[in-house]
């Protein structure tokens, strides 16, 4: 089979253009064609098809793997749809669960270059920024959980893990209306 290139044009190339145009001709004349159709194809799909159980499998897999149970994650992270909050929130707090906020730790893990003097807290400049330090053992934001307790007039032990937080929160309260207020907050 014979490749004929078609390079229909609206105007006559200038001078400095049939120079690029015989490169380019040169590099594909060398590329190796196949013929086949186009197609899309689903990676995380042993047959290359999408299904919402493939999509479900391959985000279950990619889960934070911090200590934390991945059935503890998905419960927090099934309830946050259930919230009154507005959207905006909503999403931020799911993406909050799943660690995927634009933590300092997670631009570096992302490829992200930082200066190394600005990879510490950006409130205490102690630990590296991740959303665990930031949301929970932050000592300029441990403050604001101890005071919102107070507030409802409970006490807790800190949990390890944002799900768990997010778990033992939701959890301290009666019935489905206070579960569901809790979840506003």
């Amino acid at each position: 089979m014979v490749w004929v290139w078609d390079l229909s044009r609206r105007r006559p190339l200038f001078v400095r253009e049939l120079d690029l145009l015989a490169d380019l001709l040169r590099i594909a004349t060398r590329l190796s064609r196949v013929v086949r159709d186009d197609g899309w194809s689903w990676t995380s799909s042993p047959d290359g098809r999408y299904s919402v159980k493939s999509a479900y499998s391959h985000l279950f897999k990619a889960l934070p793997a911090a200590g934390i149970p991945k059935g503890v994650v998905l419960q927090a992270v099934s309830a946050v749809w259930k919230s009154w909050a507005p959207s905006k929130v909503i999403v931020f707090s799911w993406q909050l669960l799943l660690d995927r906020i634009p933590s300092r730790s997670n631009l570096i893990r992302c490829g992200v270059h930082l200066p190394i003097d600005g990879r510490g807290c950006v409130f205490c400049d102690g630990s590296s920024e991740s959303s665990v330090h930031l949301f929970l053992s932050c000592p300029s934001f441990f403050p604001v959980w101890y005071q919102v307790s107070r507030w409802l007039g409970w006490e807790f032990v800190m949990p390890l893990g944002l799900a768990q937080q997010f778990q033992a929160f939701t959890g301290l309260g009666g019935g489905r209306r206070v579960r569901l207020g809790l979840l506003l907050v």
